[in-house]
């Protein structure tokens, strides 16, 4: 029996467009950008393929490379069914309506620098500043807090 090789994947290897990114390659069936995104979020691994190397994801076997992507598929799943947005605080009164769904908009279309300033706007974590690009996780939070606030209104379940 082969012994099983090792990834080691970091979520803060990520910003949070890096995992926007990689959530609508996702959902394109965009596997070259998958590939790409996914060598950001490795810190190592058990292959003799050199990771430092240029495009090591393409130097992989098919089953390799599909192991990887698997193990931060995994990690970005287990981080957004575990994410902590308690500390979050959010508040709609500086947009309108229109802002929102402009927001709304922003997200469906992949325009993720915009999505990310605008979750500034309503969303915040003490000290996380809009000078710097967020984090994955700080990102995951900051809209898993929006869309719950908004779920909240919408069913008058404040």
């Amino acid at each position: 029996m082969a012994e099983e090789k090792k990834i080691r994947v970091l979520a803060d290897r990520w910003t949070y467009q890096d995992f926007l990114s990689f959530m609508q390659a996702s959902n394109t069936g965009n596997l070259e950008m998958q590939y790409s995104l996914v060598e950001r979020a490795i810190v190592a691994w058990d292959y003799d393929v050199d990771l430092a190397g240029p495009d090591p994801m393409m130097e992989l076997g098919v089953a390799e490379s599909t192991k990887v992507l698997r193990t931060v598929m995994e990690m970005v799943n287990a981080l957004a069914e575990d994410i902590d947005y308690s500390h979050v605080k959010v508040d709609f009164s500086p947009w309108k309506t229109r802002t929102f769904l402009e927001f709304d908009r922003a997200r469906s279309e992949g325009k993720w620098v915009k999505v990310e300033r605008m979750l500034h706007e309503v969303a915040s974590i003490e000290g996380v500043s809009d000078a710097n690009p967020l984090s994955m996780e700080n990102g995951m939070r900051m809209f898993t807090a929006v869309q719950k606030a908004y779920e909240r209104l919408v069913t008058g379940k404040n």
